[in-house]
């Protein structure tokens, strides 16, 4: 009767082992839009994620899913299996192996910004085809680890590009200085590296409020960009386009549609870039394509 008993156990502790196994890690999910999370399942909207944005899954209802979230006090939130991919443990969500590194130093090193909760790109790559211009940046810290932690990251940064590599065509050097009695003049800067660049991406995150009918606001996490064109007749850089822009982990992908990016030849030119939250000396160094 002991044997029994024992065997028993023992087979009730395999099958809990093999359980366990197959079980394997605990899902993630990650958005393939910007959709909403719920207090429950066909319930009230109670935030606002991008696409991109992965959680680990807690429990699954049918066709939802509970997930793990870090929204001030929402801990927890119910997603639409609709609204989500279910992410592998050994997959990526960008492939950075496809992408060709840009000649760039960036502004400021790596690992300069001495405020743990800002940005710090470290590298970046591009891909670029008869359609579309996409760049990869790479951060020490991921957007949507700075977000949850801060609830606001700033801005990364701008990437500068001369297509042409002609420095007497496009941005001219010139900066405005406002005087004491509140006046401007319109100063140029010879040394700035920028000089000659026709196009100015700016990464841009933060987040946005969202109201509920009842008043209610929920905070909404974003990533977009902004692509500018400098202009010799108004001296200003004029908005040419904007978008969202897709994040995962550490990386951020913006894409620039070639109908709206004018390039003369198949390559980028020469490219700046300059990281807005870092703390650094400010230099610059041009690469090139």
């Amino acid at each position: 009767m002991r044997r029994k008993t024992i065997l028993l156990l023992l087979t009730g502790c395999l099958f809990f082992v093999i359980t366990l196994c197959l079980a394997g890690e605990p899902k993630t999910v990650t958005t393939i839009t910007e959709c909403a999370l719920y207090d429950r399942p066909e319930g009230k909207d109670v935030a606002w994620v991008n696409q991109g944005y992965a959680f680990s899954v807690l429990k699954q209802e049918e066709n939802w899913y509970l997930v793990k979230t870090s929204f001030g006090k929402i801990t927890e939130a119910w997603i639409k299996a609709a609204d989500v991919r279910v992410q592998g443990p050994d997959e990526n969500d960008i492939d950075i192996d496809e992408w060709k590194d840009v000649p760039v130093l960036i502004r400021d090193k790596e690992g300069d910004v001495t405020n743990p909760n800002s940005c710090d790109v470290t590298s970046i790559k591009q891909q670029i085809d008869d359609d579309e211009a996409v760049f990869l940046l790479e951060m020490a810290v991921g957007w949507e680890e700075l977000f949850e932690r801060t609830k606001s990251t700033g801005s990364i940064g701008a990437i500068y590009l001369d297509v042409d590599k002609n420095r007497t065509t496009g941005f001219d050097g010139g900066i405005i200085y406002v005087r004491a009695d509140g006046s401007e003049e319109r100063r140029i800067d010879p040394e700035d590296p920028r000089i000659g660049t026709e196009y100015q991406i700016q990464v841009n995150t933060g987040f946005r409020m969202k109201i509920e009918q009842d008043g209610v606001s929920s905070q909404r996490p974003s990533i977009s960009y902004q692509l500018l064109k400098w202009d010799n007749t108004k001296n200003d850089w004029q908005l040419l386009d904007h978008g969202p822009a897709f994040f995962a982990g550490p990386l951020v992908q913006v894409t620039i549609q070639r109908k709206v990016l004018i390039l003369p030849q198949d390559n980028l030119g020469d490219i700046l870039f300059e990281e807005w939250n870092a703390l650094g000396d400010g230099e610059y160094t041009r690469g090139r394509m």
